[in-house]
């Protein structure tokens, strides 16, 4: 995305290693050798171990598919982000099923829109698991993987997610498996990224709509920032007085506003803020990443940090093939979302 940084900071090992198991270290993207070797043991076990739950679940004729489960929001605010997660599953599903599928059993993905909402959420999943699905992806939010998981898992299904980031679900490895990091390492990211910018005062906007991530984030945040700092609270769902919010967050004059929204709200409240003469920094999370930003933004978010494990245009054949293959499909680049999903 030109014009907007992507820090990685000292997560940057993380960067593409997730995308594919046993690919080459990339330069500057990875650590020394053992612990990028530790990750890539962690990630082909984790791999494996779906796969031996997929099989499991199917009848002994070849020709039976094994059926996976995708549950996220494609109609919902957000959902144009759920589609770069839709395309980058079923690019995956093609990859693996031109390779002869597992152990000569197809993969069938069965796609459910979770429309971001609670009834949503539990009758796309209750149709997977009623589908007969061993593992369901998902959810595209902290908030609907924490509704999901206690259903989900009460079934004996086995819920990945590439996505979901709060804390209230790390160290749980009872039929759930996560292939992102916590929130715990995004907030020490941050914070070292507003020491770095001097950043005596700041203010955070808060999408409840998200409320497992967004308090989690600000909280693991201030953990290790000290400055002072202002949060303001909305609901995405309900109405938005955009004149009071720009007014809370700029009341003690902040050095950086952090948004700790999705890409449509982040591009607006971008330029809400420069509209009212805000010249500070911006910050925003990986729930913004993706191409859309600048659509939403345009110039207001020129200059604005994003705070991710996922770099862009990384430099291995596997991603190039990857990207071009994501451009051939879906006539559209590849994004943080598509990577994650085929990874997952």
């Amino acid at each position: 995305m030109p014009g907007i940084r992507l820090e990685s900071g000292w997560f940057r090992r993380f960067a593409g290693r997730a995308l594919f198991v046993g690919k080459e270290k990339e330069k500057g993207l990875v650590p020394a050798a053992e612990p990028g070797k530790a990750v890539k043991i962690t990630y082909a076990f984790l791999i494996y171990a779906l796969i031996c739950c997929c099989v499991a679940g199917c009848t002994e004729k070849k020709s039976e598919p094994v059926k996976i489960g995708l549950s996220i929001n494609l109609s919902g605010r957000g959902g144009t982000a759920g589609g770069y997660i839709r395309d980058g599953a079923m690019l995956a599903v093609d990859a693996i099923n031109m390779e002869g599928g597992v152990n000569g059993h197809k993969i069938e993905l069965l796609v459910k829109d979770d429309q971001n909402t609670r009834k949503g959420i539990l009758d796309a999943d209750s149709t997977l698991i009623d589908s007969g699905v061993p593992v369901i992806i998902g959810h595209s939010y902290s908030e609907n993987t924490m509704l999901a998981y206690p259903f989900v898992t009460s079934h004996d299904t086995l819920l990945l997610t590439p996505y979901t980031a709060t804390t209230k679900l790390s160290g749980i490895d009872d039929f759930f498996v996560r292939t992102a990091v916590d929130n715990k390492r995004y907030g020490k990211a941050l914070a070292k990224l507003l020491k770095k910018r001097n950043a005596e005062r700041v203010s955070f906007l808060m999408d409840l709509s998200n409320r497992s991530f967004v308090e989690d984030y600000l909280e693991q945040t201030v953990r290790y920032y000290h400055g002072k700092y202002r949060a303001v609270r909305f609901d995405s769902r309900k109405n938005m007085a955009w004149n009071e919010l720009v007014e809370g967050l700029l009341a003690d004059d902040p050095d950086t506003i952090v948004l700790l929204t999705e890409v449509t709200m982040t591009g607006i409240a971008a330029q809400k803020l420069r509209q009212a003469g805000y010249g500070g920094h911006l910050a925003g999370t990986i729930w913004a990443q993706t191409p859309d930003l600048v659509r939403y933004g345009a110039d207001s978010v020129e200059g604005m940090s994003i705070i991710t494990f996922i770099a862009p245009n990384i430099k291995s054949h596997e991603y190039e093939w990857f990207a071009s293959r994501i451009r051939e499909k879906f006539n559209s680049g590849p994004t943080a979302r598509s990577v994650r999903a085929y990874e997952a």
